[in-house]
């Protein structure tokens, strides 16, 4: 999705999530542990950000990257603790295998290259990369769904997006969250 419509859309996502108590929320939770190190890329509007801290209390070192300026100054302003930086999926600007835990979450979706994405987001990771995405697998041919708003979203080939989960390492495990908002959640394990 292009820059662009997040920032003309700002005022719509901004508080989107503040309430949301989605399974994904405690099952993340309960997978980061005290000490350890979270990189978010894609923090929209915080809401992992104020999951993991304010709800369940974690005690972890925390830095976010997202495109959106906007978006930076909204988390900013919501939580002036927090470490929230501008930076690009495809070129994260952190040194290789420096964060215990990578978090991606309905970033994928948007992205036409996500292999490249996934590549990079495995640079960077210490522990484990953890990949929830809303969009479905699908078994057949890879699909891109215009976006109603501009853009578009993938539907991924499940074969091909396994196969490159398992070219990085033999995933951890795969999460199904059968809610009104579904998710599919991996976790790869270094």
């Amino acid at each position: 999705m292009e820059l662009n419509w997040w920032d003309e859309h700002i005022t719509d996502h901004a508080s989107y999530g503040d309430e949301v108590t989605h399974p994904t929320r405690e099952w993340l939770a309960g997978i980061i542990s005290d000490g350890k190190s979270l990189l978010e890329i894609g923090y929209g509007a915080g809401q992992e950000y104020d999951n993991l801290f304010n709800r369940f209390g974690r005690v972890i070192q925390y830095r976010g990257y997202d495109i959106s300026e906007k978006f930076q100054a909204v988390c900013k302003a919501k939580f002036p603790a927090g470490d929230f930086r501008i930076g690009s999926i495809f070129q994260i600007p952190e040194p290789d295998s420096s964060w215990d835990i990578v978090l991606c979450r309905h970033v994928l979706e948007y992205q036409k290259e996500w292999k490249k994405a996934i590549d990079e987001l495995w640079r960077v990771t210490k522990e484990k990369l953890i990949i929830i995405l809303w969009r479905p697998l699908v078994d057949g041919e890879e699909i891109c769904i215009p976006h109603p708003h501009g853009g578009y979203t993938m539907n991924f080939n499940r074969k091909e997006f396994w196969q490159k989960l398992e070219s990085l390492r033999i995933p951890l495990g795969y999460y199904e969250f059968k809610t009104e908002i579904p998710n599919w959640a991996f976790v790869v394990e270094k």
